[in-house]
């Protein structure tokens, strides 16, 4: 990752920026329609609970990358609306569960999507989480299965909730399956 790029957690006064970037990313992969305000808030009912922490990544002046993740609880997590079943089959398992989202950079930089990873998996790791379960478009799945031996568990040809042109694979990452090199060194 570029040197003049940091990641930290986003404050509330952030999240107008974190929807623009979110918005101008999916507008250009052709998973929203425009709107004049330029703001995409994918899952409003997930993003003000304290479940949910908000990463962005900063550089050249403002913010170039965002991911959230939320742990499973009240709420639920963002995948529920298009894999109930699946993830209701995963909760029964017990393990503590999250779901990362919202994984866009504003220039496709791989040093700062790799950055994002890095920081959701640490994130993910120190709140004990166990099983996080993401969905990515198809064409990114085995790029996830090779760096974070994820396993795909279904796949959702149609579009998404919210948006459109968007099929879906929904993966999950166990902490223990997860390559060391992704996780905090013990001290």
């Amino acid at each position: 990752m570029k040197s003049d790029v940091t990641i930290r957690v986003a404050q509330s006064c952030d999240m107008d920026d974190v929807y623009r970037i979110t918005y101008d990313a999916y507008l250009d992969m052709n998973y929203c329609e425009y709107q004049s305000e330029a703001r995409l808030i994918h899952y409003p009912y997930l993003d003000n609970i304290p479940e949910t922490t908000v990463l962005i990544a900063e550089g050249d002046g403002g913010i170039v990358g965002t991911t959230s993740l939320t742990l499973d609880g009240e709420q639920g997590l963002h995948v529920d609306s298009d894999y109930k079943a699946e993830c209701a089959k995963v909760r029964t398992e017990g393990r503590r569960l999250a779901a990362a989202w919202r994984l866009v950079t504003t220039d496709h930089d791989r040093r700062v999507l790799m950055g994002l990873i890095g920081h959701m998996v640490t994130l993910a790791y120190s709140l004990s989480v166990e099983t996080c379960l993401y969905t990515f478009n198809p064409r990114h799945e085995s790029v996830y299965k090779r760096l974070l031996n994820m396993e795909t568990i279904a796949n959702h040809s149609g579009s998404v909730h919210g948006l459109k042109n968007a099929p879906s694979v929904l993966m999950r990452l166990d902490v223990e399956k997860c390559p060391s090199r992704w996780l905090p060194k013990a001290d």
